[in-house]
């Protein structure tokens, strides 16, 4: 008797066993495929980030090659994507998609707010720049992407158009200013005790011969206490119509800080400037020295 039941103990023990066995079988099974496949897409998630950073470096180095060929490459907005041609590259218009990524470039206007700061919106278009962002995305095992976000501007080939001198002044045109030769060459209010109260000096016309970007103002001035001195500008393509604007591209604007100033008033191949004076009888504001920076 005690034998036999300790025989039948025996396979009892070894039954719950087997129960006790198959039910953690059946509840470890599904945590180690869900863990197994949780780990093969997070593998693969990191493998395709990693791919899809490299797709994305690409494509903006893609962009830059292709500015420094020339601005009117990049100067149309719209939605593109970098292709070889030969042993450089190019932009061709839509986004593709290769090897499960869509790569895109979308190209916008670049604005600028009245100081001359690049804004997302809300700005003035700057003729000269372009907000440029690149995008690679992807869907499986998840919808996920990388951004590149940049700006790009018309600096290659760049050229000045300078005043200087008191020779360079005089083909301006003065009301109620004079030009002088104190320091090597300046404009400021005419008279000689007393000093006119205010006046206005426009500038000769700088023809760039063909359409060009006019990209920054830079001048030198001195502004005593009870004088002031703004500055417009004006650009055309007829040499005729001459609407000055300050830095937001509005007649109601000046522009006042030495610079250099980007100017948002649009291409063009004329360009004159506008000098406005006022002081109190005794003391005038000094202009001097005025650049403007452009790009044919």
């Amino acid at each position: 008797m005690k034998r036999f039941f300790r025989h039948h103990s025996q396979r009892g023990a070894t039954l719950v066993e087997v129960l006790v066995a198959i039910g953690l079988t059946g509840i470890m099974l599904p945590t180690l495929a869900t863990a197994l496949v949780t780990s093969h897409a997070g593998r693969a998630t990191s493998l395709q980030q990693l791919e899809a950073s490299s797709l994305l470096h690409e494509s903006t180095e893609a962009v830059r090659v292709v500015r420094e060929q020339g601005w009117s490459n990049v100067a149309t907005d719209g939605t593109y994507h970098p292709v070889m041609s030969g042993s450089t590259w190019t932009l061709v218009s839509g986004a593709n998609t290769s090897g499960g990524f869509t790569s895109q470039i979308v190209i916008s206007p670049a604005e600028r707010d009245s100081s001359g700061a690049l804004v997302a919106s809300g700005g003035t278009n700057d003729p000269a720049a372009k907000h440029v962002v690149v995008t690679v995305s992807w869907t499986t095992p998840y919808s996920a992407s990388v951004t590149g976000d940049m700006y790009l501007t018309r600096w290659q080939n760049n050229a000045v158009w300078q005043q200087t001198t008191q020779s360079d002044f005089n083909a301006g045109t003065p009301t109620s200013t004079a030009t002088t030769n104190a320091s090597g060459g300046e404009v400021q209010l005419a008279g000689a005790g007393p000093l006119q109260t205010s006046g206005t000096f426009e500038s000769s016309t700088f023809d760039a011969t063909a359409n060009a970007a006019f990209n920054s103002l830079s001048f030198t001035s001195t502004v005593p206490a009870a004088t002031t001195l703004q500055l417009q500008i004006a650009i055309n393509n007829d040499n005729a119509t001459w609407n000055y604007v300050g830095p937001d591209g509005t007649p109601g604007t000046f522009y006042t800080t030495n610079g250099p100033i980007p100017l948002i008033a649009g291409d063009g191949r004329y360009l004159r400037y506008k000098a406005f004076f006022t002081g109190d009888g005794t003391a005038t504001a000094v202009l001097s020295d005025v650049e403007v920076n452009y790009a044919p």
